[in-house]
């Protein structure tokens, strides 16, 4: 199942002591969105560099996915 749960560290934001969890903290407020229990990004290819070390800093073994949009929007 695409939504059972995946690891992640859980206590990656116990104690924001860094700039690394300040910037992942600031870019899931400006760039992320809650549907019913589960969080996500929809962002431009061109920023799934910034995905990925987001996935590798919160240690997540979540696939970054990619999909088309064609509503010619963003």
């Amino acid at each position: 199942n695409y939504y059972k749960s995946k690891e992640i560290d859980v206590d990656f934001f116990a104690k924001i002591d860094s700039e690394e969890k300040a910037y992942v903290l600031g870019f899931m407020y400006a760039d992320g969105y809650i549907s019913g229990k589960y969080f996500g990004f929809k962002q431009s290819a061109k920023d799934k560099e910034i995905l990925e070390k987001i996935r590798i800093a919160l240690k997540s073994k979540h696939k970054i996915g990619e999909y088309i949009n064609n509503n010619g929007y963003g």
